[in-house]
């Protein structure tokens, strides 16, 4: 998958699901979000911010079936500059079926990834595993649990939790941790604070994002390795944000 076939799909899936009809054979479009976000980081080395830099374009569609079942399907695309030189870039394919009871839903999560870095060439990268929200009186949480593999062998585990709070109906602040653990049993993880405030105007937020990455040699607080994001999301219906963005892997921020 190409990154013209990506912006192609993403722009079918999101635009075509929302101008048809809202229900289709018993399969019901909930909400749809495309977001494009920035991500630059100085390599704890004191690099300029400018030269280490990640893009990621992503599009997440929602999808009810009934009987409490649905779906969530997000096309994405992440490439990766350092030192001001291109290092990698991911195609991505997530699926996500899960089980919605009251203000929360579990699921699992499958994600296919055609991948291409400077150290390894080209790789067919595979994620697996579990996601659990929930939200209520304007606190929220999101959780995933899983597997990488590159190409065909395991990678890594990969966690991460996020808690937010509705400040008003247009403000919302979150928290958010990170972690891939390799074989070795060795780390690499961000902790993040953000804030998103949707437009009064159009159907668009924007957030920011102040990350520490932490590793099992130096703890969050002693790292001097950080990252600054900006993203623009566009929303149809109902829309279908996650402070994840549908990337269940710090690597997809950092290679």
């Amino acid at each position: 998958m190409n990154t013209l076939s990506l912006i192609a799909a993403t722009a079918i899936v999101s635009l075509a699901s929302t101008a048809s009809a809202q229900s289709f054979g018993g399969i019901t479009h909930e909400g749809s979000t495309i977001s494009l976000a920035y991500s630059f980081h100085n390599d704890d080395e004191g690099d300029p911010y400018s030269e280490n830099y990640t893009k990621h374009l992503t599009a997440t569609s929602r999808y009810a079936l009934g009987s409490n079942l649905g779906v969530a399907v997000t096309f994405g695309y992440v490439s990766e500059t350092w030192e001001d030189e291109y290092y990698s870039r991911r195609h991505v394919l997530d699926l996500n079926p899960y089980y919605s009871f009251g203000n929360g839903s579990v699921g699992a999560y499958y994600t296919v990834i055609s991948h291409h870095n400077t150290d390894d060439g080209s790789l067919n990268d595979t994620q697996f595993g579990i996601t659990a929200d929930y939200a209520a009186n304007g606190f929220g949480v999101e959780f995933y649990a899983g597997a990488y593999m590159e190409d065909g062998y395991f990678n890594e585990d990969t966690v991460g939790i996020a808690g937010s709070y509705e400040i008003n109906d247009a403000t919302q602040v979150f928290i958010s941790h990170r972690r891939d653990i390799d074989t070795d049993g060795d780390w690499t993880g961000m902790l993040s604070l953000g804030g998103t405030y949707d437009l009064q105007m159009a159907p668009v937020s924007i957030t920011g994002e102040l990350t520490k990455y932490g590793h099992n040699d130096v703890s969050f607080g002693d790292s001097e390795w950080n990252q600054i994001t900006i993203a623009a999301s566009y929303n149809f219906g109902a829309g279908a944000q996650s402070i994840f963005r549908g990337l269940r892997a710090e690597d997809f921020f950092y290679n």
